[in-house]
């Protein structure tokens, strides 16, 4: 991340050092935590989840969509204070400037202290450590703790609630059964340009193409081709694809808003408006002016190599008869 030269990723350094600094805080207010959490409060605000593969895009529009609907999120300072992330969210409002986006981000992390954040502080409650896998199996008990936190959030705002979170891609069946509010913004990618941003990610932050990077990654063991990690990264894409699909398909479509990456970038206002009509209880923001948002240059170029490139294509093109077949 130090040799990266992105701020965001700086910006993400810095707020780990300072997250170590915070946790004596963050000990004391999780007693206030507790007190606010056991109030069992109610709350009809939908629950915006934003879901996709990783390098899909979910986080630029992410970004988007929190500074230009009106909706609150998990912050990167509620994310300094696992323990008591609500209350931190309160502390926050005694910051006078609204968020205002510079989207810039790396690999999921955003720059600002008001900036938008995955929020695996919150997930990890109740689908376990691991960011990679669909996540545990919920108890009774974790689902209740999961619905009284979004009953009180929403509650003590009065406004819905965004997150994206990829994990969660492979959690909507679970979160539409236990969260009647939940809603699901869909974001789908050319599977081409997710392969390639997922084999930059492998090298950029695990340091090999070999080590598999994002949720549902591959690590190959086999030695016997160079581009072996290529089929890796492509089973990856594959299988979230497919999960997600079939999930997707238990929800009803009216809790579901699907879009591509490339149709954002291109109408970013366009796709707004329509996220906010077809969600009730979603309106947009009164501190910017949507119109004045422009289109966002789209990642097109292929980097890779081009042996890379050929494997890519002959993985999908080899997919095609037996996805038909099925």
């Amino acid at each position: 991340m130090l040799s990266s030269g992105n701020r965001a990723a700086y910006a993400a350094l810095f707020r780990q050092g300072l997250g170590i600094a915070a946790k004596p805080v963050d000990a004391v207010l999780s007693i206030f935590e507790r007190q606010r959490l056991q109030r069992h409060a109610e709350s009809s605000e939908p629950l915006v989840f934003i879901v996709g593969a990783p390098r899909s895009g979910t986080t630029l529009i992410y970004q988007a969509l929190a500074a230009y609907l009106d909706v609150t999120y998990p912050s990167n300072l509620t994310a300094m204070f696992p323990k008591s992330p609500l209350t931190a969210s309160r502390l926050q409002r005694l910051i006078p400037t609204p968020y205002r986006p510079d989207f810039k981000n790396f690999y999921g992390q955003t720059t600002r202290m008001r900036g938008p954040n995955d929020a695996f502080h919150l997930w990890n409650r109740w689908l376990g450590d691991d960011r990679y896998l669909p996540g545990q199996e919920m108890t009774p008990e974790l689902t209740s703790s999961m619905r009284e936190f979004f009953n009180n959030w929403t509650s003590t705002y009065d406004k819905p609630f965004l997150n994206k979170n990829n994990r969660n891609t492979f959690a909507i069946e679970r979160l539409a059964q236990e969260l009647p509010n939940a809603r699901f913004v869909v974001v789908r990618r050319n599977p081409m340009f997710v392969a390639q941003s997922l084999i930059i990610a492998r090298q950029n932050v695990q340091g090999n193409k070999a080590t598999g990077w994002g949720l549902q990654s591959y690590s190959t063991t086999d030695k016997s081709h160079p581009l072996a990690y290529v089929d890796d990264v492509c089973r990856q894409i594959v299988s979230i694809d497919t999960e997600m699909n079939r999930q997707l398909a238990t929800v009803h479509p009216e809790r579901v808003v699907e879009m591509t990456y490339e149709g954002f970038c291109e109408d970013p206002a366009y796709r707004i408006r329509r996220i906010a009509s077809k969600i009730a209880g979603l309106e947009l923001t009164p501190h910017l002016n949507l119109d004045q948002l422009p289109a966002f240059e789209i990642s097109s170029t292929l980097t890779i190599s081009k042996a890379e490139q050929s494997r890519i294509r002959a993985f999908f093109q080899a997919e095609q008869p037996r996805d038909a077949s099925q």
